[in-house]
């Protein structure tokens, strides 16, 4: 036999426990009388939120509608825009240097974050040569690497614009890190000081730093993996008072420990 289908008002036998319109006074069940009733009530989210009624016996099948309404559609949305985004994202990363090249950074800051909690302090990287683009007599380019804070390195920004350093290495190291100690130590106001550098890997990629005009050695974070030489090509000054010099005292560079 079907189960009974109840109606929100019905009256339940309490013998058979069947469902009796209201208003009858035997089940038409089994014919007790039906002075015990249990009424069934409609959930409050029934009331607001009415459904289909439930099948009865001998009713039609009614073939579900596919999806989920508004909710699937929702959904739908958000899958489609998750992969938007990460194939256009994938794209921009292939096809944009530049865009490449900041998410390269990004990720490498928090690596190097993780590393400094894990493994604090720095270790220093010796050149093995430093070759100057141009230099004034008496101040070659190896004075800007040989650890002696009252000499400097210093080149005539009328005939070089942009003066440059190489920095060649025993071998393959990571660069985390670099100390700039600017301008002339004797004679600070007087020669120009370095503002903005372009640091190019040999590995081809590059950064660029916007140093602060201070003659007491500045930190400043970089971001050279696994790399033989790096190029410092000074890009902008602060004038000196009196010459078209510019000088820089110490460049030392480290790597995480």
């Amino acid at each position: 036999m079907a189960p009974d289908q109840y109606e929100p008002s019905d009256v339940l036998c309490s013998q058979c426990h069947a469902g009796n319109p209201a208003g009858r006074h035997f089940c038409r069940r089994c014919g007790a009388p039906l002075v015990t009733t249990a009424v069934v009530h409609t959930p409050w989210y029934r009331r607001i939120f009415p459904g289909r009624r439930a099948p009865a016996a001998g009713d039609r099948p009614v073939r579900q509608r596919q999806g989920g309404g508004l909710g699937a559609a929702v959904r739908m949305f958000v899958v489609t825009l998750m992969a938007a985004i990460v194939i256009g994202g994938g794209l921009a990363y292939a096809a944009l240097p530049d865009f490449h090249r900041a998410v390269d950074i990004r990720i490498d800051d928090l690596v190097t974050m993780v590393r400094r909690q894990l493994s604090p302090g720095f270790v220093a990287v010796r050149p093995t040569s430093t070759r100057a683009s141009s230099e004034l007599s008496g101040h070659p380019g190896q004075f800007a690497a040989d650890l002696v804070s009252n000499d400097y390195w210093a080149a005539d920004t009328a005939r070089d614009p942009q003066p440059a350093l190489v920095f060649t290495f025993a071998g393959r190291t990571d660069l985390d890190n670099l100390l700039v100690t600017s301008g002339a130590a004797t004679d600070y106001a007087r020669l120009a000081r370095p503002r903005t550098i372009q640091l190019t890997y040999s590995d081809g990629t590059g950064e660029e730093l916007t140093l602060r005009d201070d003659r007491t050695p500045a930190s400043y974070p970089i971001h050279a993996r696994q790399v033989t030489s790096v190029t410092l090509r000074i890009t902008g000054v602060y004038p000196g008072s009196g010459s078209t010099a510019v000088a820089m005292a110490e460049v030392e560079f480290y790597h995480l420990r």
